[in-house]
């Protein structure tokens, strides 16, 4: 955990240092609605040089290197989360930090740059911002739970309808970019039950221990479990409050239709 804190703190430095010289931000589309700048590779190069001076035999994936090294003791990093709303800056961006033990993530680290709020959450210890302990929110009715959602911005007309279906039975809907963001405020309670769609690794690793250790649940997109693990492809899953979690995933399936708010 200090080594993950040390790194973060690293990488976020950069993008601060970034985020001040704007005129200077160097961006690029590595496909439609997908950027990524100077500032993503600078966070990622700060990170990984902290990681490799502690320990160097562990392996890393990232979202702009990919991977190297050992898979079984292996560091996850999306080095800049948000990479479009920090061209815009718009305050929704972060960095997020896994470490994963045997394929499972076990420590995970999110910081929250623009809002200074540091997210950590380690297996069998809890889930943390800025140090104090943080639960998922514990509500229990749909008609009264804040949705999130993220996904590819060219997602099929099923995606949207599936939102659709989702806002109309519950207290309304979030797109913040940032699908790091979205599992840090499932963890703390702010957002319900967050629906992702097409997410790689590491948009989830670092969430999902702290996601975990507040008390939340994630289930496949579908129904039926999910379990995050090293090495999978892009993901369709919600996560949010036990409560909510095991029977609202029907109304982002296409179940449900004509069905109440409980």
């Amino acid at each position: 955990m200090n080594t993950a804190l040390e790194a973060a703190a690293a990488g976020a430095a950069q993008i601060r240092k970034w985020n001040r010289k704007r005129t200077r931000l160097e961006v690029r589309s590595k496909k439609p609605g997908d950027l990524v700048t100077s500032a993503d590779f600078a966070a990622e190069r700060a990170v990984m040089e902290v990681i490799g001076a502690s320990f160097p035999d562990d392996g890393i994936l990232s979202e702009e290197s990919g991977h190297s090294g050992n898979a079984d003791s292996c560091w996850v990093l999306d080095p800049l989360d948000g990479t479009t709303n920090f061209v815009h800056d718009l305050p929704d961006y972060c960095l997020a930090l896994a470490y994963c033990r045997a394929g499972v993530p076990v420590i995970g680290v999110i910081h929250d740059i623009a809002r200074d709020e540091l997210y950590t959450a380690e297996k069998g210890r809890g889930a943390r911002c800025n140090g104090s302990a943080i639960k998922t929110s514990g509500r229990s009715r749909i008609g009264e739970a804040l949705l999130a959602a993220s996904g590819s911005s060219g997602a099929g007309g099923d995606y949207w309808q599936a939102l659709g279906r989702a806002a109309r039975v519950s207290a309304g809907m979030r797109r913040s970019g940032s699908t790091v963001l979205d599992l840090a405020w499932v963890a703390r309670g702010s957002i319900d039950v967050a629906f992702c769609r097409g997410i790689k690794y590491w948009d989830y690793a670092a969430g999902a221990v702290l996601v975990g250790e507040a008390g939340g649940r994630f289930v496949a997109a579908g129904g039926g479990r999910f379990a995050p693990q090293f090495g999978q492809p892009p993901e369709n899953f919600l996560c949010g409050t036990v409560r909510l979690i095991g029977g609202i995933h029907k109304h982002f399936a296409g179940g449900g239709k004509g069905t109440s708010p409980r």
